[in-house]
């Protein structure tokens, strides 16, 4: 099910039983607590956005929480529940979900060949790491 707020690009991938979710804080709108009726008299109060970039693939079974943006050709492995930011091209996998390498955005996963280097094995793309405490970011080799 896609819900209020989530955005999905094009020539995305979504496989078998996807959740996305768009509320931080849920609960029934007919509870009968003042509070909860008032927090959801404002879509801009619970709502939170959440994207996926052109070209991503969400493996089955995933889970998308609220606020959380996937970056162009990123892949999430089946299971994972992402709770934050997937940098573009980015493969990430488990509870929470974690950058476990990259692919290219034919789908192949990246190896890499000499530091902050990665190269495409299925169509020979390369790409230069970028960021520090890790890589943050990929862009096409030069």
């Amino acid at each position: 099910m896609v819900w209020d707020g989530v955005e999905i690009g094009d020539d995305v991938f979504v496989g078998p039983g996807v959740s996305f979710t768009n509320d931080v804080s849920p609960r029934s709108r007919r509870l009968p607590l003042p509070a909860v009726a008032a927090g959801y008299r404002i879509e801009a109060e619970w709502l939170v956005p959440t994207r996926v970039g052109n070209g991503a693939s969400l493996g089955a079974r995933c889970v998308i929480l609220p606020g959380a943006h996937i970056g162009a050709y990123a892949m999430v492995a089946a299971g994972a529940v992402v709770t934050h930011h997937v940098p573009a091209q980015a493969l990430v996998a488990g509870v929470p979900a974690k950058r476990v390498g990259w692919v290219c955005q034919c789908g192949a996963r990246l190896v890499e060949e000499q530091a902050k280097l990665w190269q495409c094995p299925q169509c020979g793309k390369t790409y230069d790491e970028h960021g520090a405490d890790g890589c943050t970011s990929l862009a096409p080799s030069r």
